[in-house]
């Protein structure tokens, strides 16, 4: 099966899916399920290289000897396996893995600032919440504020920085985005937080690993007020987020793989969406035959 019939068979099986509720959770699921098979493969090449080589995994964890097996578990046992074992198991490797103190953000975690609108122009554009809830920066969704924000201040954007959502719906809590833009452009709002990231780090490797199901739903079980309509984490919950730490070499090659996979799926939807739309302008030219 190619690479390309894969992605589009995990997607048509996740649309199905009561428990993946839109596109932010369904593409963390996908880069999640690749990163495991990378590793494993990567795990692979790492006992035939490096003398004396130990995974951090236990040997019913990796990839290659639960999801490789045709003949393995499947239905409600795969999905108890992956909910209460795997992912479980894998949020208590951070040190195992190798997360180092030159590994960690250099600044942040830190709130922003939410001064009130003004309907006119102004030199200082503050984003609104809704700028990072896709998981991707948008910096069309901001305000204009009167308020005179110094050059020097933290409150500014820099490229690369990390924003994480501090407070929004359950869904939405946690989820990060990387600023790609020019210095002093944008300053953020409280209901985010900032990270910026250490040159021992790719930032892109940090992103993906914070968009995955388990990073998320470790931020989720540490959210206060889960009842509300705005459930929020504080900084020391970003601060004790595991991430699994590699080689900075090895996380450039991680990267460039989940990069290459998930330009193939968006053009994977592209073609869905246009096979959908010819499917229904037949629909409609042979009903106003009828």
């Amino acid at each position: 099966m190619s690479i390309g019939t894969l992605i589009k068979t995990i997607q048509d099986i996740m649309r199905k899916d009561v428990g993946v509720d839109g596109d932010a959770q369904r593409i963390s699921q996908i880069v999640w399920l690749l990163f495991l098979k990378i590793f494993d493969d990567k795990e692979q090449e790492w006992q035939l290289t490096i003398p004396g080589y130990k995974s951090p995994l236990q040997s019913r964890f990796r990839w290659n000897n639960w999801a490789k097996d045709a003949e393995g578990i499947t239905g409600e046992e795969l999905i108890d396996f992956v909910n209460n074992e795997l992912f479980p198991s894998l949020k208590q490797l951070a040190t195992k893995a190798g997360v180092s103190a030159r590994g960690r953000v250099v600044g942040g975690p830190t709130n922003g600032f939410s001064p009130k609108a003004v309907d006119y122009e102004t030199q200082v554009r503050s984003l609104t919440l809704t700028a990072t809830t896709s998981g991707v920066f948008r910096g069309e969704n901001s305000k204009f504020i009167a308020d005179d924000i110094p050059l020097g201040s933290d409150l500014w954007l820099r490229d690369g920085d990390i924003l994480v959502q501090r407070g929004n719906t359950l869904e939405y809590v946690g989820v990060p985005a990387i600023y790609r833009g020019a210095p002093n452009c944008y300053i953020y709002p409280d209901l985010m937080m900032k990270l910026r990231i250490s040159s021992e780090l790719d930032t892109d490797y940090v992103y993906f690993t914070m968009s995955s199901v388990p990073s998320r739903d470790f931020l989720r079980m540490r959210a206060s007020g889960t009842s509300g309509t705005m459930p929020k984490i504080n900084q020391q919950a970003l601060k004790n987020l595991p991430v699994p730490v590699p080689p900075l070499a090895e996380q450039k090659r991680i990267v460039s793989k989940i990069k290459t996979l998930m330009t193939l799926c968006d053009a994977l939807e592209q073609q869905i969406d246009a096979a959908t739309g010819k499917q229904t302008a037949l629909l409609d030219a042979v009903t106003a035959q009828a």
